[in-house]
């Protein structure tokens, strides 16, 4: 059986928005013959806010559930969502390290909101730690719509993201720790250990590679799609969940 992967945001639904009826109508579809997954950057509660109530409750109960990049698994039954396996970032690169990691992270953040307008509307909760991965939000996780705009436009206009994450990983290379940091979605990064990339959530899937198939928005060199893209042979770098959409139904 095909086996369908699919990032989130971006990719089934605009960044932190309920997925779309198209993209409900054309997953639904695509599940009475094939497997779908979603393997998501993001925690099982924000994925939780953005598909709950939206798919049927047969769909739900075959959906492959993957946040943290695959590096956690959970089933949907009964109503609710059960964790059925779950891998721990500080048990892998252990304490020491991790608190070094945060500890940089938190000397990035200091110049962050001491060098740029965008720190004036910064919320707080810049930090989440998901088990297996550590989320870190310059603008604020709880950040306004308004908020997201303005840390986007400074990021893009500053190069942000990309240089905070070459400065990052020189200083885990020069202190031999084993972790990487990846862009996640528009406005924060991905911290993992080494080799725990998308590409994790296969170790899930029963299907053939070659029968396997990806959709994700960030599969460039840095973005968190970027090494399941190149792993899955049937990948499709998408522009949009309206993007997603116009090729399912090509491929249908």
């Amino acid at each position: 059986m095909k086996t369908y992967l699919f990032d989130l945001d971006g990719t089934l639904s605009e960044s932190r928005e309920k997925v779309g009826e198209d993209i409900i109508a054309v997953l639904e579809q695509l599940s009475k013959d094939c497997k779908v997954g979603i393997v998501s950057g993001s925690g099982i509660d924000f994925i939780s806010e953005q598909i709950d109530g939206a798919f049927s409750e047969e769909f739900m109960q075959d959906l492959l559930v993957m946040p943290c990049n695959g590096t956690q698994r959970y089933q949907w039954r009964k109503g609710e969502y059960t964790c059925i396996y779950t891998a721990d970032m500080i048990d892998e690169l252990g304490r020491v390290n991790y608190a070094d990691i945060l500890a940089r992270l938190l000397r990035e953040q200091y110049k962050f909101l001491m060098d740029s307008n965008v720190s004036l509307d910064c919320t707080g909760k810049f930090f989440d730690y998901r088990g297996s991965m550590l989320n870190w939000s310059p603008m604020g996780r709880n950040g306004t719509k308004e908020t997201r705009k303005s840390f986007m436009k400074y990021d893009k206009e500053n190069d942000y993201r990309v240089e905070v994450i070459e400065r990052v990983l020189k200083y885990f290379n020069s202190q031999q720790i084993r972790a990487t940091v990846k862009l996640g979605g528009d406005t924060s990064f991905d911290i993992y250990p080494n080799g725990w990339d998308k590409t994790y959530c296969l170790r899930h899937v029963e299907s053939d590679m070659r029968d396997i198939y990806f959709f994700g928005d960030r599969c460039f060199p840095g973005g968190n799609d970027y090494e399941l893209y190149k792993a899955v042979g049937k990948s499709c770098h998408v522009k949009n969940p309206a993007d997603t959409v116009r090729i399912l139904k090509t491929l249908m």
